[in-house]
């Protein structure tokens, strides 16, 4: 059984071995992931760096030879699938970067769907060669390539210019993807290659038009096409328009004016209506109120007309009445002696 001590000078050597084997040598740069399109190329943006209790062994002015190898950093001949300084590779490629200045971009060709992998990069040099374990990109090959993404850049609103993007990866830039626009409206666009943060290639597509309240639930249409070969793959991505109507500040103050006109019309009818109205809910005529008018005239002059007759007949009564009436008689006086 081993002593305390034993253990302790065991556990240092293996946590000194560790250290060694996990010290990167090499420190690469390159995105993690690339999606590739079936019998096209790829290129795989790289650079490098030495670390810095390293750089004095490493030197620019000789040559370098750039390795990649397949689905594990260990270097072997099963797993080396190019090396910079041969001719006879079992990847057909070549570095693009310029070594010297520690970039490591390299393109390959026609690849296929058997370059699915994930892929580690090697330098070799006299007097250092070292390999970067601790970083690799992983490429998907494809026999369809992915969806453009489109970029909305403010509201749709009727009137109002509007701005779309539409950009489509181009992991070949050697034969980049072509954008096509399909909207219901005419536009003009045109298209341009940019860099991305990561030293992709990505191909940018802008579009702006004026859209009217007739193009609501209309579709746009990115197309991406892509060479490939003698033929091309195609791919699109669509979008329907949700126009915002906007109203006309004359137009709306004009209809709003006659329906208040209108408004105001039918309130006045209805008033008069109303006026017109007889208890029980009978209505008046223009010949019954004539009709009606007409019978008050003759009533009065009916009583117009009565009148002397019944005064004569009070001053009639009156006299006779005065006529009978007894006036007192008087006694004779008679005088007593």
């Amino acid at each position: 059984m081993a002593s305390p001590q034993n253990m302790f000078i065991i556990g240092l050597f293996m946590t000194s071995v560790l250290i060694v084997f996990s010290q990167r040598h090499l420190i690469t740069t390159m995105p993690e992931r690339l999606v590739v399109l079936s019998n096209s190329c790829v290129q795989i943006p790289c650079t490098f760096d030495i670390p810095e209790d390293k750089r004095n062994d490493f030197k620019n002015t000789v040559k370098i030879s750039g390795v990649w190898i397949k689905d594990y950093h260990k270097v072997d001949l099963k797993n080396v699938i190019f090396n910079s300084s041969k001719n006879d590779n079992r990847y057909q490629g070549k570095i693009t970067g310029n070594m010297s200045q520690k970039n490591c971009t390299t393109v390959f060709f026609n690849v296929t769907t058997s370059y699915t992998n994930k892929y580690y990069f090697r330098i070799e040099s006299k007097p250092y060669s070292a390999t970067d374990h601790e970083k690799y990109v992983q490429i998907n090959v494809q026999d369809s390539p992915e969806q453009p993404d489109m970029t909305f850049l403010g509201d749709i609103k009727e009137g109002t210019p509007v701005s779309l993007n539409c950009s489509a990866v181009a992991p070949c830039p050697e034969h980049p993807p072509k954008l096509i626009w399909t909207l219901p409206t005419n536009s003009t666009f045109e298209n341009q290659i940019q860099e991305n943060t990561n030293q992709t290639i990505t191909v940018l597509s802008t579009v702006i038009f004026i859209p009217s309240y007739h193009h609501n639930d209309k579709n746009i249409t990115c197309t991406a096409v892509y060479p490939v070969g003698t033929s091309f793959k195609t791919v699109e991505l669509t979008w329907t328009l949700h126009v915002i109507r906007q109203e006309n500040s004359k137009v709306c103050w004009i209809v709003k004016g006659t329906l208040l006109v209108v408004l105001l019309i039918l309130l006045i009818s209805f008033l008069g209506w109303r006026k017109s109205k007889l208890p029980g809910g009978l209505e008046w005529t223009n010949n019954q109120v004539e009709q009606v008018n007409d019978n008050q005239v003759h009533a009065n002059q009916a009583t117009t007309r009565k009148k002397p007759a019944e005064l004569e007949g009070l001053r009639s009564t009156t006299v006779r009445s005065t006529s009978n009436t007894k006036r007192p008689q008087l006694q004779p006086r008679t005088e007593t002696s």
